[in-house]
This record gives structure tokens, sequence and C-alpha cells, in this order.
């Protein structure tokens, strides 16, 4: 009966680490799709903020305060430009989680074990290289916050209402 529980065990546990060898292989083919998805979200959100402040701009009249003796209406550019400036390079490096690098396996090796070795490492450099570019979006699309925030600070406190038509 001892033998028996042996090796009732010992096939659990084989089947155990099957197991969790196939999730972990999953998990890994899987690893990509979460990344571009959070990439195109950063694509639209920084699209969607560019878009409703430029036509903020457009239709505040702010031409018309245009008055470069104004210290705030320059600290006003400054920040806008520096606003623009984080979410254009968060959309290029949201963008290039689509367009990554090429790490292709070479196909000339006759040994099928440095082949998948060549695979393996292609498709981790890949992966490195998406989720590199994606957390690099994310930090200077959470850094244009601060700059936004103060345009429209100095915008509401401190630029004067245009003259009336």
């Amino acid at each position: 009966m001892d033998d028996l529980q042996k090796q009732i065990s010992e096939q659990l546990e084989t089947e155990d680490i099957s197991y969790w060898l196939k999730v972990k292989r999953e998990s890994n083919i899987e690893s990509l799709k979460p990344l571009e998805e959070a990439a195109k979200q950063i694509v639209v959100i920084t699209s969607l903020l560019q878009g409703i402040y430029f036509a903020a701009i457009s239709f505040s009249d702010i031409k018309k305060v245009n008055n470069t003796t104004n210290l705030w209406f320059e600290i006003f550019i400054f920040f806008s430009l520096v606003t623009i400036g984080f979410w254009m390079t968060s959309l290029y490096f949201a963008t290039r989680v689509f367009v990554p690098e090429v790490y292709n396996a070479s196909s000339k090796q006759a040994d099928l074990a440095e082949q998948v070795k060549e695979i393996r490492i292609a498709y981790n450099k890949t992966s490195a290289y998406k989720h590199e570019k994606l957390k690099k979006a994310v930090k200077l699309l959470w850094l244009s916050f601060f700059p936004f925030t103060v345009n429209i600070y100095i915008y509401l406190a401190f630029l004067p209402v245009p003259p009336p038509k």
C-alpha cells in the first residue's frame, strides 16, 4: 500500500508540475496583449486630452489676450508647450509598443534546442522592450498633469478676460 501511495503522490506531483509549466507558457504567450491594450488606452487618453485642450483654447479667445508684456500670458504659453511636449512624447512611446524593434531568431541553426533558445531570447527582448516603452508612456502622461493643472490655474486666476467683441 505504501508503494501505491508513493506512485500516486509522484504522479500528482508530475501533473502539478506539468500544469504549472503549461500556465507559465500560456501566460508568456498572452503577456504581450495586455501591454498593447494598455498602450492603446494611453494613445486614446492622450489624444482625447489634446483634443479637449485645443478645443478649449480655441473657444476661449485666448488670442485676444495675446499680450507678450503680460508675464502670466508668457507663463501660460510655456506651460502649454511643456504639457503638449509631455503628451507628444507619451504618444511616441505608446506607439513604440505597437512597432517594437525586431528581434528575429536566425533560422540557420541546425540544432533545434539552439533555435528554441534564440526564439525565447527574441520573445523576451520584445516583451521587455514593449514593457519599457509602456512604462515611459505612462510616466510621461502622469507627469503632464502637473503642468496641465498649473496651466489651467494660471488661465483661470491670472489671465485677463478678453475684451468684448
